[in-house]
């Protein structure tokens, strides 16, 4: 079972990225009424940050299975035989 401050730790990023998308809804508003170009950049900006944080918070909860904190070994055995060994790939 993964730990208590973990877990609260997962919680609190959450939470503040649905802060953040919050505040940026709110700043495109903003630009979009007095129509100001420096809003639009740093709405950009801040966009392309919350994607980023985003995609890396949905990449931990992908791999955040009962099994997912534990070692593994993968073995790649390259062979000659089978149907994929003698079909060309263009």
């Amino acid at each position: 079972m993964r730990d208590l401050a973990a877990l609260k730790q997962e919680v609190d990023d959450w939470k503040a990225i649905e802060i953040r998308v919050v505040e940026l809804s709110e700043m495109l508003d903003l630009a979009i009424e007095e129509r100001d170009g420096s809003l639009l950049d740093s709405f950009s900006e801040e966009h392309a940050e919350i994607e980023a944080k985003l995609s890396g918070l949905e990449f931990k909860l992908m791999l955040s299975g009962e099994f997912d904190d534990r070692d593994s070994i993968i073995a790649l055995h390259s062979g000659a035989d089978g149907v994929d060994s003698h079909r060309r790939i263009p």
